[in-house]
């Protein structure tokens, strides 16, 4: 975001709020508060409140979270906080669809690298230059590669 959006969507106040901006928590607190007029519903009791009901592990880190809130630059309110919030979302649901499609990724490299010829159940995935204790077959140890004198 650049300039005074930055400023008025409360995606702002979000940053830096939970350790990573995809994480479960950080895309379910942008969900319920897209905009500033949502988010000033928050005190450090509401907060701790939905917090425990979204199971939230790190409620020692309350304080410190509303703080942060608290002490971030106010977005936009009232009509135009509505047009904002729906670019939150929209960006929400993007961030959402690429963890899942991440996800299905991993799935799939995990099930192809348990098919894979030097997996083991000491070495579940083959590491490159027989780190691990596993002896992958055709490959030459970094430190026997030598460039060629010419």
């Amino acid at each position: 975001m650049t300039g005074s959006a930055a400023a008025d969507v409360p995606a702002c106040a979000s940053l830096g709020l939970f350790r990573d901006l995809d994480s479960d928590i950080s895309l379910t607190f942008l969900r319920r508060f897209s905009s500033q007029d949502k988010a000033d519903w928050l005190s450090a009791a509401r907060l701790g409140n939905w917090l425990r009901a979204q199971h939230y592990n790190h409620l020692a880190n309350l304080d410190r979270l509303w703080a942060h809130l608290r002490d971030a630059p106010r977005g936009t309110t009232g009509d135009q906080a509505a047009t904002r919030a729906e670019i939150t979302l929209s960006l929400v649901a993007t961030l959402s669809g690429l963890r899942e499609q991440i996800a299905a990724l991993d799935k799939q490299i995990a099930v192809q690298l348990a098919a894979h010829p030097d997996a083991s159940p000491r070495c579940p995935r083959p590491a490159p230059f027989g780190q691990l204790g596993c002896s992958p077959r055709s490959v030459t140890p970094a430190a026997a590669i030598r460039p060629r004198k010419r």
